[in-house]
């Protein structure tokens, strides 16, 4: 959203060599952005609204944040499904 960078950071960690469901929905109207885990509400942030300029800042899915100087590991993700609407 006009390259303001906004985190959505749930709760708790995600445990080694099991399957954990995330989602994200974000809602262009209101700047709702939720995460969900294994279906349920695990974190919301408002970001103000507006469509996401992915060409300003990049998505960042996994730990530390992209640059952000925060700290974190390397994710191993594996993106099953990816939809916009």
């Amino acid at each position: 959203t006009s390259g303001r960078e906004v985190q959505v950071v749930g709760a708790g960690t995600v445990g080694m060599n099991e399957w954990t469901h995330l989602a994200f929905t974000y809602d262009s109207g209101s700047g709702s952005l939720k995460l969900y885990r294994d279906g349920a509400l695990s974190a919301e942030a408002s970001t103000g609204g507006g469509l996401i300029d992915a060409s300003a800042q990049p998505l960042w899915i996994g730990p530390g944040g992209g640059g952000t100087g925060s700290s974190g590991g390397t994710p191993v993700l594996l993106l099953d499904e990816f939809g916009l609407s």
